[in-house]
């Protein structure tokens, strides 16, 4: 089956059949099968053999299933992290207003967040860029970012 994931050849067949049981479900909605995947299967490697596996199983373009497992797996690594662009063309735009704002404010409406201040989002266009959970922000100012931290503060965990 996949032998580059390292899972045994069992193990693999006993989570396939469990997502069959849901096929449908798991199609649609293939960010939920992989929260499944981590929380009832936390020892199955996910690398690309098994989710070539997996979207045969299901059906689904295997683009589009790598593609959504590499954005949950970005979320998953972004997770409590607030990233503030202070590259020179963001500076230029702001960012320097947004750091300070972000400092000033760690420790009350952004405490479930660690700030981490990088050169570059990549976004330089429309900066002040942020990243938040794994998201991008982009034309960024320290009034959005409140709105957006009230926002997320106020959602219910998934």
């Amino acid at each position: 089956m996949s032998s580059d994931d390292h899972n045994s050849p069992d193990l693999e067949i006993l989570v396939l059949a469990k997502l069959v049981e849901r096929k449908e479900y798991w199609a649609k909605n293939p960010t939920a099968c992989f929260r499944f995947l981590q929380r009832e299967f936390p020892s199955l490697e996910v690398g690309l053999e098994f989710l070539r596996t997996l979207a045969t199983s299901l059906s689904v373009s295997p683009v589009l299933l790598y593609t959504l497992y590499d954005e949950y797996t970005r979320e998953e690594q972004f997770s409590g992290l607030l990233v503030v662009c202070e590259n020179l063309t963001c500076l230029g735009k702001g960012a320097g207003e947004l750091k300070r704002w972000v400092l000033e404010n760690q420790n009350s409406l952004l405490e479930q967040w660690k700030p981490m201040f990088v050169k570059c989002l990549g976004s330089c266009s429309t900066g002040p860029c942020i990243q938040l959970e794994g998201r991008l922000f982009e034309n960024m100012n320290p009034a959005k970012l409140q709105q957006l931290a009230h926002r997320y503060s106020s959602e219910e965990p998934t």
